[in-house]
């Protein structure tokens, strides 16, 4: 298995200076500024391949042959490995862009040195101290697990211009103090109280907040990350992820929704059953006729005719209504309480619903 299936990935990316752009590759740069830390670590020695420009890979035999090769280099994209082709235990990757240099690396699981959080945060204070005396600065970079499945707050959120769930997060002071935004996301960052288990420290021009962790055991890895998420989505913009709402609903879309009685839609693809129910205001009365026959589809697991039904969502009005009717939905066997809003329906969390709405 390589990091792909289970490991741990670095990716950084540094920007030039106006004056800078398009021009700062030249000499053996690419070797001093980038490569060196790792071949200091023992790191390059270890891959066994190159490909440049995503053509077919070809063998590498020795540190001294990648020297000469990066000399080659212009604005190119370098990928170096080891292990399986098309999942390695070992990558480094590298983008020469005119604006400037990416840099990803990653490994495998059980190929990851144990001090490896360490090595990292030495790369990116190496390649930013080296990097930026050419007038080349880091914007932000990251360390996290390939595997992105930690338990997420809800709803999931989406850094606009700052990753959630990390492990080791990096900031460039240079780049974040040339925008006024950056600049004020940069110092409720740097300011702000961490939580127990977090650290912060600046190195020259790199930011680095590490949250502890142990790399080998899952359940400490998600812990971080929850952590993580938890502490920098209310500093930094941020949006709900794809799917989630600001209330912390989740979108649900039926995929060919057609008509069959007794339910409102029908989605044979996944064998659901949605069936609209008004709630009455003030008694909070729902038709319980339609929810008998709708309980009675979920205890048959079949509409009267045969057609399988895997289970039963009910729509309601209004979000509030939603919450209200949630436990009794759910203990009533049926599969989630739901609400129209923009078009779609939207599944209201457990954790936002109130105690209410009576027995099954």
């Amino acid at each position: 298995m390589g990091y792909k299936t289970r490991g741990f990935e670095f990716a950084g990316a540094w920007y030039a200076d106006d004056g800078a752009n398009g021009s700062w590759l030249r000499d053996d740069l690419v070797f001093t500024a980038l490569l060196d830390p790792l071949e200091r670590d023992g790191q390059l020695a270890a891959v066994d391949r190159i490909s440049v420009n995503l053509r077919d890979h070809e063998p590498i035999n020795s540190v001294d042959e990648l020297r000469a090769r990066a000399r080659e280099w212009g604005y190119d994209i370098v990928d170096l490995s080891a292990g399986d082709t098309d999942d390695p235990d070992l990558r480094i990757h590298i983008g020469l862009d005119p604006i400037g240099p990416r840099v990803f690396v990653a490994y495998a699981a059980e190929r990851a040195p144990s001090h490896l959080r360490d090595l990292v945060a030495g790369w990116v204070a190496a390649w930013s101290a080296k990097l930026a005396v050419e007038h080349i600065h880091l914007t932000t970079a990251s360390f996290e697990p390939t595997q992105d499945d930690y338990p997420r707050p809800t709803p999931p959120r989406v850094g606009l211009s700052w990753r959630l769930g990390l492990l080791d997060q990096y900031a460039g002071l240079y780049w974040h103090r040339q925008d006024p935004d950056r600049l004020a996301e940069l110092e409720r960052v740097q300011h702000a109280l961490l939580p127990s288990g977090a650290h912060r420290r600046v190195d020259g021009d790199v930011l680095h907040i590490a949250f502890d962790a142990d790399l080998f055991k899952s359940s400490s890895i998600a812990a971080a990350r929850v952590a993580h998420e938890r502490w920098l989505a209310p500093l930094v913009p941020t949006e709900p992820a794809d799917g989630w709402n600001e209330e912390g609903d989740r979108r649900v879309d039926p995929s060919r929704p057609e008509d069959r009685d007794p339910f409102t839609l029908y989605d044979p693809e996944e064998q659901i059953g949605y069936k609209a129910l008004v709630v009455q205001p003030g008694t909070y009365e729902v038709d319980e006729g339609a929810w008998a026959e709708a309980r009675a589809v979920v205890a048959a697991g079949a509409l009267p005719d045969g057609t399988p039904v895997r289970g039963v969502r009910l729509i309601f009005p209004r979000r509030e209504d939603a919450l209200l009717m949630h436990e009794r939905v759910i203990a009533s066997g049926f599969e989630m309480s739901l609400y129209p809003y923009d078009g779609v329906f939207w599944q209201v969390h457990p954790e936002s619903s109130p105690m209410g709405g009576g027995t099954g």
